[in-house]
């Protein structure tokens, strides 16, 4: 007669007599293979303290650094409104006392455009002596 599983030797078989190798298990309940690598060692001690002691100085300085550019933003609001401030106050103290009409001043006859005119002759001297002082050196050399 055959085994209960129906698997093994017959009787009268002469045989072998070693057994057949048992079925794998199925793959469901066969456990994960190995990574194709060997094992990680175990973290060192050393190397979890610096991540105890790094992860915290990264979160300090960060916070740090919000700190800073927050008080940074501060400083410029401050700046702005001081610079606003002061231009008011030397406008209203600067200002006297307007004539009577509330037009303005006539302009002067060649005022502005006399004076630009005087400027772009002065600046023209300039480059006449500049242009003369180059050629001179050119001719030294």
């Amino acid at each position: 007669m055959n085994s209960p599983g129906g698997r093994g030797k017959k009787k009268g078989s002469g045989g072998a007599s070693n057994p057949v190798p048992p079925r794998p298990p199925p793959p469901c309940l066969a456990p994960a293979p190995p990574a194709a690598g060997p094992a990680p060692p175990p973290e060192s001690p050393h190397k979890r303290n610096l991540y105890y002691f790094s992860y915290p100085l990264f979160v300090g300085f960060a916070l740090l650094r919000l700190v800073a550019f927050h008080l940074g933003l501060l400083f410029v609001w401050l700046c702005q409104r001081f610079s606003r401030a002061l231009m008011a106050a030397k406008r209203s103290s600067g200002a006297a006392p307007a004539p009577a009409s509330a037009s303005a001043p006539a302009p002067v006859p060649g005022g502005e455009a006399e004076r630009v005119r005087v400027f772009h002759k002065q600046a023209f001297e300039y480059i006449s002596i500049a242009l003369r002082i180059d050629e001179d050196e050119k001719v030294t050399y």
